[in-house]
């Protein structure tokens, strides 16, 4: 369930990068824009919560 946000934002990247990024900015573009990258920011939050937790490798535990 968490690939599917991922999937979309690769596939329209090309379409919102010609009708978003290339144009004057407006109240609606920054409002979707925001939406779109607020749930990014979320699933990638939930990836990182659902990673298990481990120690630190770097950290040597003699």
């Amino acid at each position: 369930m968490i690939a599917i946000p991922f999937y979309d934002y690769v596939v329209t990247l090309p379409e919102e990068i010609n009708t978003l990024w290339r144009r004057k900015k407006s109240l609606a573009s920054v409002a979707l824009l925001l939406n779109r990258y607020a749930l990014l920011v979320y699933a990638l939050a939930l990836v990182a919560l659902l990673l298990p937790v481990t120690g630190n490798p770097l950290v040597d535990s003699r």
